[in-house]
């Protein structure tokens, strides 16, 4: 049962509120109602009396105090039937029970493990101890072992290397772990024997005369207090030796050019010593280049330009001043790229729309000469883009935005110093300052279910209220359920004019795979209404993956919380620039291929007047917010525009080699599949010994290799899955592929990672011999504050209950008195 202390605490902490408040409506009225009747009387009073001054003095004195008591108890009465509640937090005594899980894997010989028996019996002698083996010797599914033993408010001590091979990520299981209250912590360990492995990370694919860069890592393990192990590093291309040199380095890098068809490469560590190499079958690496030939690209332009230049580094370019009329002439490029052509270089746009539907790429370039000076609005062309002519709102002042705030169990964790929670309402403080005042803003809050915090109203109304109703959001500490939030904010949006957007702060974090396809469904209907979706990832168990598919999913864009500021772009009152007027470029989607990791300084000066379409994805903008880089899919293909450019209409500083990323990454993204036009082709990976590997053909005739057994996954396209027992280059179908020594051995030593990864849970890494600091941490994170939901009613039943029996003890008083005095 609830008590006053539980109420007052969570009235305290903010947390005190009514399931069904509309009854507290009801008050009021119930007052006025006893206001009209305990002035009549309901008995026949002796004259007497009536006549007795005294009398009448008390009487109404009586009726009085009877008001008030009868008003205090209906009242309390209809606060308990509006079922007031609270979050309670207690603190219960937890399982002090703890988890010994030991990894069995191959990587695990090189450290000493002697000291698990001792550990063991010195630890059961104080608390009660399971042990349970994970991983096998070639499989080290750290992650899987754990998830097989984490159970709500348990502890596990975990004896392992880290290094996960296969299985669930570890992080994902250690969220999980902390999501349960679960602590997991971990022993540190000592290694017993060196050893040394190599390993070559670098494209698997790439096209002919281009510079591709390579990383050679180096893993080591040595004794401790030993100096860093210097090894001979051998690397092969082609036979021929690009790398010989003594290094103690443990990562060293080298680039090579190609020309067409597959090439080896090979890397080998030799340490100076057979006794300082443990394991003597990871000292090789092996690995397959594939060099295709450029892709074809057509180049429409009525004039030279140096793009021209940056486009034949990379591609077959063609050039013609106009755009082909027939199909044919278009089959064999893999893309199309217009630069600054007017509407009149631009006949039988349907060949050239059919070539895109078909799964070619269009890349158009704008100028002095195209889009609002080039006469494309209203024409058949512009309806392969993704932008159209005209000029936006700059004010953005037709907008209708909620900010969806996450207030669930996994944003409101205890034991931490600055919760989720705290850090989501800052950034939805900073949201709300970028957006401009003439926008409408509301805000709802959710766990299992939404809360509305400020209904949709002109920020220059509300703004003040809103940001004060966000400061005093507390969190529930209930289950996380996104569609609840998503739902709740598009009740806010119903049949509201204007555009409708969504802005959502949560860390995106679940185990259960229904609520995150509930929220993408939901996703996918509100794009279906024209609403976008926006999300802000923060919190320590930021799933952003997730986060990303959803994003996508509602037709928005993704956003940490330190590029949230990108929103200016989107929602605030940018300061228009005219053409002529020196800009820069502004990254709005940093998660997109084009512009992932891209960095852009270039200084332009022009810009045409466009707006992003309904399903237009908007990559970049000039920092005042005009549209620069739009893409979508047209059909099965790809459209790109590049509405910006610099003066004498060319597009200046974009053409440096730094700059000119975003001009070659647009038309990689633009051609797709670079041999998807080939009748015949192998994919195929480099593979691991003993592991099964995926190989796919695409040929007209169904494929026959002696070992291999393949099944039809699409027209002319075959998939097939093979196994191979020693290491070295191979070869199918004319492909080659290399096969390298088991994961297991690759990635030795303790993970630098895993004390990290375990603070998640508030778990530690302990030295072997620290038996007490082990029991003590045990026995500390056992103890758990949990948050309740309490109910309250009880507390105003008992309280009108006293109240009435006091005044019906008054009332026999009084009745005996007036029978004796008066």
């Amino acid at each position: 049962m609830a008590s006053i202390a539980d109420m007052i605490n969570a009235i305290s902490t903010g947390s005190f509120t009514f399931n069904k408040p509309e009854i507290l409506l009801l008050i009021i009225p119930a007052i006025i109602i006893l206001m009209l009747i305990l002035p009549k009387s309901f008995v026949a009073i002796d004259k007497r009396r009536l006549n007795n001054p005294r009398f009448i003095k008390y009487r109404r004195g009586y009726r009085i105090l009877l008001f008030i008591t009868r008003s205090i108890i209906f009242a309390l009465l209809l606060l308990a039937l509006a079922d007031p509640f609270g979050q309670v937090e207690k603190e219960i005594p937890g399982d002090l029970t703890l988890t010994l899980l030991i990894d069995n894997s191959t990587s695990m010989e090189l450290f000493d493990t002697s000291f698990v028996p001792t550990l063991r019996a010195e630890l059961e002698k104080r608390i009660p101890v399971k042990v349970s083996h994970i991983s096998t010797p070639l499989e080290s599914d750290i992650g899987d072992g754990m998830l097989n033993n984490l159970e709500k408010n348990k502890n596990i001590l975990l004896i392992s290397d880290g290094q996960a091979t296969s299985g669930t990520n570890l992080l994902d299981v250690l969220l999980f772990a902390a999501s349960l209250n679960s602590s997991v912590s971990a022993t540190s360990l000592s290694p017993i024997h060196d050893d040394i492995s190599v390993s070559i990370k670098g494209p698997s694919k790439t096209i002919a005369e281009v510079e591709n860069f390579y990383k050679v890592k180096i893993n080591r393990v040595m004794l401790e207090g030993t100096p860093t192990q210097s090894v001979r590093l051998l690397v092969g291309v082609d036979d021929e030796i690009v790398v010989d040199e003594t290094t103690t380095k443990e990562e060293y890098f080298f680039s090579y050019n190609f020309s067409d068809g597959y090439h080896r490469i090979v890397a080998r560590a030799v340490p100076t010593s057979a006794e300082h190499d443990y394991f003597p079958n990871n000292n090789v690496f092996y690995k397959t280049t594939h060099v295709i030939p450029k892709p074809k690209v057509l180049f429409v332009t009525e004039s030279t330009s140096a793009l021209k230049q940056v486009l034949d580094e990379l591609y077959e370019v063609t050039q013609v001043m106009d755009l082909p009329t027939k199909k044919k002439d278009l089959e064999d490029y893999y893309a199309v790229v217009l630069n600054d052509l007017p509407k009149t270089r631009l006949k039988d746009i349907e060949e050239l729309s059919d070539f895109v539907i078909e799964g070619n790429g269009l890349f158009v370039v704008g100028g002095y000469n195209s889009f609002d000076n080039g006469g494309y609005k209203g024409t058949a062309f512009e309806s392969i883009l993704p932008v159209q002519v005209g000029t936006g709102d700059i004010k953005k002042g037709d907008s209708n935005i909620v900010i969806v705030i996450d207030i669930s169990g996994s944003f409101t964790e205890k034991g931490v110093t600055t919760t989720a929670l705290s850090t989501s309402k800052a950034l939805a403080y900073d949201v709300i300052g970028k957006i401009n005042e003439k926008n409408s803003v509301g805000v709802v809050a959710f766990d299992q279910w939404p809360y509305m915090v400020a209904d949709l109203e002109p920020l220059y109304v509300s703004k003040a209220q809103t940001l004060d109703k966000i400061e005093r959001l507390q969190g529930q500490g209930g289950q996380t359920e996104f569609a609840a939030g998503l739902k709740g904010a598009f009740n806010l949006l119903r049949g509201k004019t204007g555009s409708k957007n969504i802005i959502f702060i949560s860390d995106g974090f679940t185990w259960n795979d229904l609520l995150r396809q509930e929220a993408l469904d939901v996703a996918k209907a509100m794009k279906g209404y024209g609403i976008k979706l926006y999300t802000i990832g923060t919190g320590r168990n930021l799933d952003e993956k997730f986060l990303r598919q959803l994003t996508t999913t509602g037709g928005g864009i993704y956003f940490t919380a330190d590029t949230s500021n990108r929103l200016k772009i989107l929602f605030g009152e940018a300061q228009k620039k005219e053409v002529g007027t020196a800009f820069s470029l502004f990254v709005i989607d940093p998660y997109h291929f084009i512009t992932e990791d891209l960095e852009v300084d270039a200084v332009l000066y022009g810009y045409n007047q466009v707006v992003p379409k309904a399903n237009g994805h908007l990559l970049a903008t000039s920092d005042s917010g005009e549209p620069a880089v739009v893409v979508w899919r047209h059909g099965i293909g790809r459209v790109a525009t590049l509405t910006v450019f610099s003066s004498g209409n060319n597009l200046g500083e974009l053409l440096d080699r730094k700059n000119s990323k975003i001009i070659t990454r647009i038309v990689n993204w633009a051609i797709g599949d670079p041999e998807r036009k080939n009748d015949f082709f192998v994919d195929i990976q480099d593979a691991r010994v003993n592991k099964s590997a995926e190989i796919v053909v695409r040929t007209k005739k169904f494929p026959k290799v002696q070992g291999l057994q393949f099944s039809k996954i699409d027209k002319n396209t075959y998939r097939a899955y093979y196994v191979n027992e020693d290491t070295g280059f191979k070869s199918v179908l004319g492909a080659v592929y290399g096969v390298n020594y088991d994961k297991e051995y690759q990635n030795l030593g303790f993970s630098e990672e895993l004390e990290t990864l375990v603070a998640a849970t508030n778990g530690k890494v302990f030295d072997p011999a620290m038996v007490d600091e082990i029991v003590e941490h045990v026995k500390s994170v056992s103890r758990r504050v949990i948050r309740e939901r309490t109910s309250f009613r009880n507390i105003f039943i008992i309280a009108a209950l006293v109240l009435l029996v006091l005044e019906i003890v008054y009332r026999r008083v009084r009745e005996t008195w007036f029978r004796q005095h008066l």
